[in-house]
């Protein structure tokens, strides 16, 4: 998993080529989706 709590680190191993930028931005859509209250469908 990447860790994304420091943008400049993101930056540095994107640059050491130890992921890629596909993975990187999947690995930032994980964590939105995660943060991401859901919303209940029951009461609606």
């Amino acid at each position: 998993m990447i860790d994304l709590t420091s943008l400049t680190q993101a930056r540095d191993a994107l640059r050491k080529r130890e992921f890629s930028a596909a993975e990187l931005a999947e690995a930032c859509i994980a964590a939105a989706e995660r943060a991401r209250p859901r919303k209940c469908a029951a009461g609606s």
